[in-house]
């Protein structure tokens, strides 16, 4: 048979085998797929057991609103819970936090001084170690009515070689995020206070400042304010309406006197004197005129040297100067001629009075006119004063609102009746550990030893040249086959086949000791392994 018919046999061999001849493959091939099949399996579960195991402990951690509600009093601290518990874990996980658990616990061999590493290599590495995952519900915006999502809790682990190291960390975390928190949201409230209360004291210094500044603006400008503007007019025409009056009755008292005064002139102020022999006693001035009468006709006789002459005017000369010391202490009581000198006294003192009046007023509407005049740039001002003094108060009266609501707040968060974290599933000391799944591993090994020694087997079957069986001889030759001669074993033939069956027993069992010493002492003990295996399928 030449080389050509063979490469022709070998081109379409796989295309005409039946299930039998495949079957004889892996009979024929069997060292070929189990020795590969076998190393690669045994490498699989050496890598399963030998992987640290990893264990994880977790928490939950709850988000509740706070007790009160919104409308009632509204907490300062405002954002969002998802916002908040990134805040805090930018808050725990610092270098100093990180450095105080990893010491306490002796994580990352950081009690032996020869293998430290920096704070930033542990910071990082601790951080990889930490699980923070939200949870989340659909839930209903009662403002808005609309379905939204929120977060109401957070789950916190961490992973460690050692079970109760995981769940102590773990609780050390939760303390820390608890404390965190708390701590975080009086602060923010107290700050919020404080910040308002130091505001509202600058302002109400300001407003004291304004109330002072307005206090002497007015004091300064004291009658010309706005809000005496008709005040100031009503005044000026009540002052000029009285100057018109005093203006009449002083014209009228002036025509009084000069008509008091005529009279006056015609009276004389004493009354003649009446005897009671009913003879009419002249007085002085009857009796000076009376003499000056006689003196007028004696003189047209005589001369001046005449001694009835020289005697009446001695006689005159002395009643002059009695008449004269007598008027000074002579009282007038002639009735007529008092009433008369009555009334023009009553009319001198009151036009004196009237315009001591007038004088006042005229300064009073001078005054008056003043006040208006300088109206206008006063009520400017003002207004200017006014209207700051105004916003000051009215925002130092919000500042106040909002300092009680922050320190109503503050009592919200120091009495934990706000929103909080609560702790409702502590951390518990895990039994089995997060990874490496090591069940997962030995199965993938096992699919991966199969494949192997499948293609293994294949591939030798596929180089090898000879041909084997009554199929591959009929489909190299053209002449059909007319018997077949099954192959005799010998005695030889069934002892070697013992002897292999004894051999592979011999291994499987050793394999089957090899993998459950490695089970014991690299993944868990045999006999706790044994109780998980019966509480899971329930048979506990």
């Amino acid at each position: 048979m030449n080389s050509n018919v063979m490469q022709q046999a070998y081109d379409f061999d796989d295309q005409g085998r039946s299930a039998a001849e495949y079957w004889a493959v892996a009979k024929r091939r069997r060292l070929h797929m189990l020795l590969p099949a076998a190393l690669v399996f045994f490498l699989g579960v050496v890598i399963a057991l030998s992987l640290p195991a990893i264990y994880r402990s977790s928490a939950t951690i709850l988000i509740e609103e706070q007790e009160i509600p919104r409308d009632l009093v509204r907490s300062t601290v405002t954002s969002f819970a998802a916002q908040q518990i990134q805040v805090i874990t930018q808050r725990v996980m610092t270098a100093d936090h990180i450095e105080k658990v990893v010491s306490k616990y002796g994580l990352y061999g950081q009690n032996d001084t020869e293998s430290r590493l920096p704070r930033s290599e542990l910071a990082q590495l601790f951080s990889q170690n930490v699980k923070l995952d939200l949870v989340s519900a659909d839930i209903i915006d009662p403002r808005s009515g609309r379905a939204a999502e929120a977060t109401i809790a957070f789950t916190l682990a961490f992973d460690d070689g050692s079970a109760s190291v995981a769940q102590k960390v773990t609780n050390e975390l939760v303390t820390l995020y608890l404390d965190t928190n708390l701590r975080a949201r009086s602060d923010r409230a107290a700050s919020a206070a404080e910040f308002l209360a130091a505001q509202s004291k600058a302002l109400n210094g300001e407003l004291l400042a304004l109330e002072a500044r307005l206090a002497d603006f007015k004091a300064l400008n004291q009658g010309a304010l706005p809000e005496l503007h008709q005040f100031n007019l009503s005044k000026v025409e009540r002052i000029e309406r009285e100057i018109s009056d005093v203006d009449l009755r002083l014209q009228q008292l002036k025509r009084n006197r000069i008509e008091f005064s005529a009279e006056l002139l015609q009276l004389n102020p004493t009354a003649p004197r009446v005897l009671s022999t009913g003879e009419l006693v002249l007085s002085d001035e009857d009796n000076l005129k009376a003499m000056q009468s006689k003196y007028r006709s004696l003189i047209l006789v005589y001369t001046d040297l005449h001694p009835d002459v020289i005697r009446l005017q001695r006689d005159i000369a002395t009643l002059k100067s009695q008449l004269v010391e007598q008027q000074n202490e002579m009282l007038a009581n002639n009735p007529a001629y008092v009433m008369l000198d009555t009334q023009i006294k009553a009319i001198d003192s009151e036009s004196n009075g009237l315009r001591l009046r007038q004088a006042q007023l005229q300064r009073k509407i001078i005054e008056y006119e003043s006040l208006l005049k300088r109206a206008p740039a006063v009520e400017q001002e003002y207004q200017s004063i006014t209207r700051e003094y105004n916003t000051a108060q009215a925002k130092y009266q919000d500042l106040r609102l909002k300092q009680r609501e922050a320190e109503v707040s503050q009592n919200l968060e120091k009495d934990r009746k706000g929103e909080r974290f609560t702790l409702i599933e502590p951390p518990s000391l895990p039994l089995n550990p997060q990874s490496p799944n090591r069940m997962a591993i030995i199965l993938l090994s096992f699919l991966l030893a199969v494949a192997v020694g499948a293609g293994s087997g294949f591939l030798f079957e596929s180089i090898d040249k000879a041909i084997y069986g009554a199929g591959q001889l009929q489909r190299v030759s053209a002449v059909p086959l007319l018997a077949v001669v099954p192959y005799l074993n010998n005695d030889d033939d069934k002892n070697n086949a013992k002897k292999l069956r004894i051999k592979l027993l011999l291994s499987g069992g050793a394999a089957v000791i090899l993998l459950l010493l490695l089970v014991h002492f690299a993944y868990q003990p045999l006999d706790v392994w044994w109780y998980s295996l019966m509480s899971n399928i329930g048979l506990d």
